[in-house]
C-alpha cells in the first residue's frame, strides 16, 4: 500500500499534473488550507482540464470532483 497523494485546493494545473507524472499516480486527493479533504482530482481530469488554453495557471479546484457535504459520522 502506497502512501496518498495530496495537493492544496490553491495549487494550479502545472503543479498537480506534474505530481501525477512524478509519484506515478491516477489520483491526487484535494485538501484545503487545514488539510481537509475537499476533492479529487484524477488523469482523465486533468486531460479534460488541458484543452483550454489558459490551463497551466488555472486553479485545481476547476478540475476536481467535490467532496459531498456530509456527515459521516452522525
Amino acid at each position: 500500500m502506497g502512501i496518498a497523494i495530496t495537493a492544496k485546493s490553491t495549487a494550479n494545473y502545472a503543479d498537480v499534473l506534474s505530481k501525477l507524472f512524478i509519484y506515478d499516480v491516477g489520483t491526487i486527493f484535494i485538501v484545503n488550507e487545514e488539510g481537509h479533504l475537499v476533492g479529487v482530482t484524477s488523469r482523465k481530469d486533468m486531460l479534460k482540464l488541458s484543452r483550454n488554453a489558459d490551463a497551466d495557471t488555472l486553479p485545481i479546484a476547476l478540475a476536481m470532483t467535490r467532496v459531498p457535504k456530509c456527515n459521516l459520522y452522525s
